[in-house]
């Protein structure tokens, strides 16, 4: 009996000590995988500090324009989505665009588009919206190698860009998939956007320009489709351009810091899901909306 109570206690010990062992090791590899993960956000955190930088500042809209916001909610800490402010002489040019992908991959992806806005619009003096978009398709083209090719990159970007006369507030706007909604005495206009990518497409006609003459007081409102795909409310669906629409409508005679204040709060009151652990439901997107008023 002692024997054995011997032969047990020796592997009881054993154990003990295989299991301490194994613990050991588990809290190691948890340390060394929480301490790359620490290393990777700080990464990607200071990407997102270059990504806020390249951005132009709103400043241009704020001086151009009778009032303004910028509602730009990363789904991850980078984003896919930007936007773009510039002038030519009298001509104010505003973009939204939504690039393939978010996070990291469409973060690089926005970057380049940053950079092809540069070029086109402040070294080339391209001042046609159709013919901006064009252009920024070759430049996506080219610098990706797209093409029918096996392997070929499918990235690109969706894209909704205005440019206007602020002497005679004669506006033009091209989209790529992306519309813009001008509210005007109440009422909203929607202008459609081609059904083509800003990259490589089996259709890749020229983008339509579509000319409309603004008045004092109307509001431009441009918008990547993070918003109306949020996923929430009641059912859990997506928000839905027609709701984005109304909202819009509705809160477009309100000081623009205001609307930015109840849009915000509108898609993250849409998220509230108490049968998730967070409370919320998951941010779908990258969620992008830019308004001015003219």
């Amino acid at each position: 009996i002692r024997h054995r109570e011997k032969k047990l206690m020796q592997e009881k010990e054993y154990l003990e000590q295989v299991v301490k062992e194994r613990t050991a090791e588990v809290v190691a590899q948890k340390d060394e995988i929480e301490k790359q993960k620490e290393e990777i956000t700080d990464s990607i955190t200071y990407a997102e500090r270059i990504q806020r930088a390249v951005l132009p500042g709103i400043d241009t809209l704020e001086q151009n324009t009778a009032d303004s916001f910028v509602l730009f909610k990363p789904r991850d800490i980078v984003s896919g989505d930007f936007y773009w402010i510039g002038k030519i002489g009298n001509l104010l040019i505003v973009t939204v665009a939504d690039c393939t992908g978010h996070g990291v991959p469409g973060a690089f992806m926005s970057m380049l588009g940053v950079s092809f806005m540069n070029k086109i619009i402040k070294e080339q003096k391209i001042s046609s919206p159709d013919l901006v978009l064009s252009e920024m398709r070759k430049n996506v083209i080219t610098s990706l190698k797209q093409g029918n090719h096996e392997g070929s990159s499918k990235d690109g970007m969706d894209m909704a860009l205005c440019i206007i006369n602020l002497d005679t507030l004669f506006m033009t706007f091209s989209g790529a998939y992306n519309p813009a909604i001008i509210v005007s005495d109440g009422e909203a206009n929607e202008l459609k956007a081609d059904r083509m990518p800003v990259g490589f497409h089996i259709v890749m006609n020229d983008y339509t320009p579509i000319p409309i003459q603004l008045k004092k007081g109307d509001c431009v409102y441009l918008f990547s489709d993070g918003y109306q795909d949020q996923m929430g409310g009641p059912t859990c669906r997506k928000f839905m351009r027609k709701n984005l629409r109304e909202l819009l409508i509705s809160v477009h005679q309100k000081a623009f810091y205001e609307q930015r204040e109840i849009l915000n709060t509108t898609i993250e009151d849409w998220r509230n899901d108490p049968a998730q652990p967070n409370g919320k439901t998951d941010q779908m997107d990258d969620i992008l909306v830019m308004g001015f008023k003219v």
